[in-house]
């Protein structure tokens, strides 16, 4: 097993609400294993790079566990740039395919990757900057960096089983991600996850 799937957890108690949804640990790793299914089907394999553009939600949670387990690499991608360069990333990232929701067409006439430039065994989480002071950087992350993250995240923040999580932060960000909702899974916690800040949501 992946080292990042290592800290998902098992069971039947509460781990992911997602609008009226919610999955129990047991149904998170089943929506994980449709999911490398659905990437399997589209050609991603080990050291492809697949992007997904889209508001927070419980699919691209697990697809993004779903490359995991199948040692390919995710590239969330910023909906707020424009779509000049959306397209500059996708096609700097290598995509290999990709998901996009139904508001977003910035990827269209984009090709996939010819010659994708394959991964190391351990990358997963290719990210990138908002490119503040120039284009957009990619910051690669591999699961053994992002499963000692989670620790360091649980430890310094004191994450356990009882930690409820409203997350709206966008999961294209570390911040989000890496910081509030992998760890709060890893603890055990419950996440709560909304699509975007909303105020009369909060």
């Amino acid at each position: 097993m992946s080292a990042l799937l290592e800290r998902l957890p098992h069971g039947s108690a509460p781990a992911l609400e997602a609008g009226a949804r919610a999955w129990s640990g047991d149904a998170l790793h089943r929506e994980i294993d449709a999911w490398r299914q659905r990437l399997g089907a589209q050609g991603i394999t080990r050291g492809l790079t697949f992007g997904w553009l889209g508001l927070n939600s419980a699919n691209m949670l697990a697809a993004l566990f779903a490359c995991a387990k199948l040692h390919a690499r995710f590239v969330p991608l910023n909906w707020r740039l424009a779509a000049p360069e959306l397209r500059k990333i996708a096609v700097h990232a290598g995509l290999s395919a990709w998901h996009a929701d139904a508001a977003f067409d910035a990827l269209e006439g984009v090709a996939p990757s010819a010659e994708p430039p394959r991964t190391a065994h351990d990358d997963l989480l290719l990210v990138y900057t908002s490119g503040t002071t120039g284009g957009p950087k990619g910051a690669l992350h591999t699961q053994a960096a992002m499963a000692a993250n989670i620790d360091a995240a649980i430890d310094a923040q004191g994450l356990a089983a009882g930690t409820r999580t409203l997350a709206v932060l966008p999961l294209f960000h570390v911040g989000g991600l890496c910081i509030q909702v992998l760890p709060t899974l890893a603890a055990g916690g419950v996440v709560r996850l909304q699509p975007r800040f909303d105020a009369e949501a909060w």
